[in-house]
């Protein structure tokens, strides 16, 4: 939650700048911050009801790419419980050929109410962007979606509606 606006995302270890050290980071899409600034407070609820605000200062690094719709923060080492993370045990990211009619899985928390999951179906992969069948609510941007069957994260959801395929 920041301000007004409800999104999702998710903390993971990426091995950076070694596989023996890893970045502790949060993941969610860009327009679910539109402009991040210094001072911002972000309100990080998870999963059991425990909530956690970080603030946005000179000492963290955000990445942003508009282009791609996703905000990556830096996280101090003791911020969050190693437990919230994903990508601690392995290398969290598929790097294997997405195909079409591979079955993903999403989880995310719709409208800030409560965390949910919902399994779907890759419908197209265009350059960098994968078309899905899966449903989602206002609320799910930046979540992670997951090949079903190595359970390793393949997109960040971004929302869109085909008002022509509906």
């Amino acid at each position: 939650v920041i301000e007004s606006k409800v999104g999702t995302g998710f903390l993971c270890l990426i091995p950076f700048p070694t596989i023996e050290y890893r970045l502790k980071v949060l993941i969610t899409c860009n327009h679910v911050f539109n402009d991040i600034t210094i001072g911002n407070k972000i309100k990080v609820i998870f999963y059991n009801g425990i909530e956690k605000e970080i603030i946005i200062d000179e000492s963290r690094r955000v990445y942003t790419r508009k282009e791609y719709d996703i905000t990556i923060i830096e996280l101090k080492d003791n911020e969050f419980d190693i437990k919230y993370y994903l990508g601690i045990d392995d290398d969290l990211f598929l790097k294997d050929e997405i195909k079409k009619n591979e079955q993903i899985y999403i989880i995310h928390y719709p409208k800030g109410i409560e965390v949910t999951s919902n399994n779907g179906t890759i419908q197209n992969k265009i350059k960098n962007e994968i078309i899905y069948y899966l449903n989602t609510y206002e609320g799910s941007s930046g979540a992670p979606i997951f090949n079903l069957n190595s359970f390793k994260v393949i997109a960040i959801h971004c929302g869109y509606i085909d008002k022509k395929n509906n």
